[in-house]
């Protein structure tokens, strides 16, 4: 499943855009919307963005700037540029700046928007086909080398920052002896064919070569396997980790609250390009802060030990370190697996299913929904129509259009009324859902009684 950030500063365009592409479900995204190119940089930081279909002239920063900013964070991301200004120097100029898939105006039919995302689609999905670029000659090399990037990043005692960062250095790794550094573990959670050591070691430094192309633009790192088939990166923000001059305080600290806000989705989307490419399920166990390097031990253990718990077994879990002290809650306790180890999935579309119903009033994004198990949206979205044959959108459709019929034929309510009770933004809106699903507008429903 691909991630869309809808981004205009007009509402009523991002809102029909988002009711257009929400009912073509051949598209399986994941939508998410933007009212200027602020709020949508700030998307941008937080979560991994495939495709930005945006408004190219809006106040404050333009589309052509919004797309400087995006390729330097996510620079694999796709655009669709939409305008009213049939304008060529403009058009010119984004396709020259890279990742323009399309460009459309405005007032063209629906189905060209559709078309356009399922090319930028298409785009995105043969771009990652590239990335499987696993190479004997440099898996052979990073084996060599992994031993000492192993002893520089492990050996504590005794050690003084100026002898680390010399370890570091002859071990060529890109990090500051002299800062804090944030930790991820991963293990790949099986081997889905018969493989002998010499494929598996490719494997695993094809695993590595994944994660590189998304945390390049933004951290440096190392990388090491510290028991078979489970691995260790340590990370420090680009501006901290890259030797030279020492940051300041408050460069560094911004520096942290964009990493940590990042690491989630890269590790997902790592996640995902693994399975696609490699048929590799990994599942990963994540820090919830930066720890100091004697510390760097203790914190691998403990994310180990978070993916070697019972019900973390099965494939593919992106688990998030408890906070110190803290307890698991029902919902940590009902997050569930990709094999459905011990049948904990039923328990699981459970709890979606009772959220979904007590809040049909609302929004129901699936970001939200994947929140509430512990996952990630795209797992979820996955595993639900595995599970039930239908998708999360279709399931919360038909319970939307269930309740707007009990109260069209049991209450007085009116239609706007009825449209804000069953989660839509406009009665508009509702209508034309509930007729594409029953085939009759509301009021013609609750007049056939």
């Amino acid at each position: 499943m691909h991630r869309l950030l809808i981004v205009d500063d007009e509402p009523i365009i991002v809102n029909s855009i988002f009711q257009l592409l929400q009912q073509a479900a051949h598209l399986e995204l994941e939508f998410y919307r933007a009212y200027n190119a602020f709020e949508a940089l700030e998307q941008l930081r937080k979560t991994r963005i495939d495709l930005v279909l945006s408004d190219i002239r809006m106040p404050g920063m333009d589309g052509l700037e919004l797309q400087k900013r995006i390729a330097a964070t996510w620079p694999y991301c796709k655009l669709i540029f939409l305008t009213g200004f049939n304008e060529v120097s403009y058009m010119q100029e984004a396709i020259r700046a890279g990742g323009i898939v399309d460009y459309l105006l405005k007032n063209e039919d629906d189905t060209l928007i559709v078309k356009a995302v399922e090319r930028a689609i298409a785009a995105i999905e043969r771009q990652e086909g590239l990335m499987d670029r696993v190479q004997a000659a440099n898996a052979k090399y990073e084996a060599a080398l992994s031993l000492l990037q192993r002893n520089a990043l492990f050996e504590t005692e005794g050690v003084t920052p100026a002898r680390r960062q010399h370890a570091l250095r002859q071990a060529d790794i890109p990090l500051r002896a002299d800062a804090p550094i944030w930790v991820m573990t991963g293990r790949i959670d099986e081997w889905k064919h018969e493989r002998n050591e010499s494929d598996k070691e490719l494997l695993r430094y094809a695993c590595k070569n994944m994660m590189k192309e998304y945390l390049d633009p933004t951290a440096c790192w190392a990388a090491v396997e510290y028991k078979p088939d489970c691995l260790a990166w340590i990370v420090q923000p680009r501006e901290i980790g890259e030797i030279g001059e020492r940051a300041s305080e408050a460069t560094m600290r911004q520096a942290w609250t964009y990493l940590l806000a990042r690491m989630s989705s890269i590790a997902e989307a790592a996640q995902e390009a693994c399975r696609k490419w490699l048929q590799l399920p990994i599942s990963f166990a994540l820090s919830r802060s930066a720890c100091e390097w004697g510390e760097l031990k203790e914190r691998v253990a403990r994310l180990d030990g978070l993916l070697g718990r019972k019900e973390f077994s099965g494939a593919e879990w992106l688990i998030q370190e408890p906070e110190s002290g803290s307890g698991r809650d029902e919902r940590e306790q009902e997050g569930i697996p990709a094999e459905d180890a011990g049948g904990q999935a039923p328990r699981m579309i459970r709890i979606v299913q009772r959220y979904i119903h007590e809040h049909l009033d609302q929004e129901l994004s699936l970001t939200s929904l994947a929140a509430l198990v512990h996952h990630s949206p795209t797992y979820l979205s996955r595993l639900y129509k595995r599970l039930t044959g239908i998708t999360l959108f279709e399931y919360i459709t038909e319970q939307k259009m269930t309740l707007a019929r009990r109260l069209l034929t049991e209450s007085a309510l009116k239609i706007h009324e009825i449209a804000s009770a069953v989660g839509y933004e406009s009665a508009p809106h509702f209508t034309r859902s509930f007729k594409k699903y029953e085939g009759c507008t509301p009021q013609e429903y609750r007049e056939r009684g």
